[in-house]
């Protein structure tokens, strides 16, 4: 872990980190006492790939994406579920909470037409709950970053 996280680029290295605790091969509390004690070349960037662990990410997309609004002053949660009066709606995979702003990455497979229709209906029954989703394909999150992030404050400040 301590490689892992010393010499990779943050993005990549907090989700791989996230993919290790989320398959319950590690945790974050013997990250956090390993990395303590140490004095390797490489230590500074590694507790700070550390302080942002999280496992709850369901896909090293997710943890990048989370990486990129915390750097952009966010506060996302992972894995948010909603609710409305008669139950449970969904769980999305980042929410600025606050905000009512949920975060869905979208993979190649929900290009599928019949995956596609579900999707969409599923978004449907979180914006009637009262939240505004972003979805971030592969594209938006690799390629076209500051309009991603750009689209994301825009919501965060109009929502607020």
């Amino acid at each position: 872990m301590l490689d892992l996280l010393a010499r990779n680029p943050l993005r990549s290295a907090v989700a791989a980190g996230d993919a290790l605790i989320h398959a319950g091969l590690i945790n974050q509390e013997t990250v956090y006492a390993f990395l303590a004690r140490r004095h390797d070349h490489g230590i500074v960037r590694a507790r700070r790939a550390a302080a942002l662990l999280d496992g709850r990410a369901e896909s090293l997309p997710e943890s990048e994406l989370r990486v990129v609004l915390v750097q952009a002053g966010f506060r996302p949660t992972p894995q948010v579920e909603i609710r409305d009066g008669y139950g449970f709606v969904a769980r999305v995979d980042l929410a600025l909470e606050e905000a009512k702003i949920a975060l869905e990455y979208d993979g190649a497979w929900h290009a599928d037409p019949a995956q596609h229709a579900l999707d969409q209906e599923r978004l449907r029954r979180i914006r009637a709950c009262g939240w505004h989703v972003i979805v971030v394909t592969a594209e938006r999150l690799y390629q076209r970053l500051p309009d991603l992030l750009a689209e994301v404050h825009a919501a965060f400040t109009a929502r607020r």
